[in-house]
């Protein structure tokens, strides 16, 4: 599959416009189509670098952000519809103040609308109660675990790589695979726009690490979860000074320009069952398919939804 097979997918700003699943039958059927890196046509410095980074196949394009949930439920993976409210997604904005927050520009930097959603459905779908401990994880500069302790009463923690090792009152810093917490310490965990960047085995390593680290009936919410029907990579070479990657051999490296992220997996439903469903232990999954996520703005993508609950 030639790289402008898809350039429609790609706004003026380079920016991924994830598709209607329904319109793209030859990418739901196929996946990905990927050459070698030493054939890739890219500078020989990229397919250099790529290759010393554990890569060893290629397409220079954005991944797609495909249903694979009909395979998934062939493996016995429970997908359950689920349509947002649109109108109490606005109030809970206005109610949040999102508006007057520099995080994400107060909406106006790119996808800042699918961040506050993000934020809503993982709300919707846990059901925070008062006093329970929630544990944001990859939260960087996140107003979410603020959001719960001043509107539901939650004792919240605040969980980022950036931040200094350890825990320090309410921010936990270091690898999120490994946490210095007790077993179960936490309700909730929520990971937006997170797990997707968890190189290496870490997405299985986390997994292990939220089922000893929730009390039983707890409840770790992942979302967007991204799905491809071939498994994935996507990086942005032009991030690679901030850090480089740890890349698969059997993931095809989607090499997408002006994303400004080193690693985003897509699992496919072959790797959905090794590093997900393989991985589970005491957790029990349940897959949410949003139908109405295009409803709130035009340049939201939340398709999926994970929520893991601790048996």
């Amino acid at each position: 599959m030639r790289a402008d097979k898809h350039d429609d997918l790609v706004d003026t700003a380079g920016w991924l416009r994830l598709p209607n699943v329904d319109r793209l039958p030859e990418v739901i059927e196929s996946g990905l189509k990927s050459t070698s890196i030493w054939t890739a046509p890219l500078a020989l410095r990229a397919r250099y670098d790529i290759w010393r980074q554990g890569g060893r196949r290629v397409y220079p394009g954005w991944a797609t952000y495909d249903d694979i949930t009909p395979r998934l439920v062939e493996y016995g993976v429970e997908v359950v519809p689920y349509r947002i409210d649109v109108a109490a997604f606005w109030r809970y904005v206005d109610e949040c103040g999102y508006r007057q927050m520099a995080y994400w520009e107060g909406g106006r930097a790119r996808a800042g609308t699918e961040k506050w959603l993000e934020h809503f459905v993982s709300i919707d779908l846990l059901r925070p109660r008062p006093s329970e401990v929630f544990v944001d994880v990859a939260s960087c500069s996140s107003p979410f675990p603020d959001i719960l302790r001043q509107r539901w009463g939650c004792r919240t923690y605040r969980q980022d790589w950036s931040y200094p090792p350890g825990r320090n009152d309410d921010r936990i810093g270091g690898d999120a695979a490994a946490l210095p917490l007790p077993a179960e310490f936490a309700d909730g965990l929520t990971l937006h726009c997170s797990f997707e960047h968890f190189e290496g085995d870490r997405d299985a390593r986390f997994l292990h690490e939220a089922a000893r680290i929730l009390r039983p009936g707890g409840r770790l919410c992942i979302l967007p979860l991204y799905t491809n029907w071939s498994y994935c990579t996507q990086t942005d070479l032009a991030a690679w000074h901030l850090h480089r990657p740890e890349l698969e051999r059997d993931a095809l490296v989607c090499v997408a320009s002006n994303w400004g992220e080193v690693h985003g997996r897509f699992y496919d439903p072959t790797h959905f069952v090794e590093r997900i469903l393989g991985c589970l232990g005491r957790l029990r999954l349940r897959l949410y398919r949003v139908e109405n996520y295009l409803e709130v703005a035009a340049d939201c993508y939340l398709r999926f939804a994970a929520v893991f609950t601790r048996t």
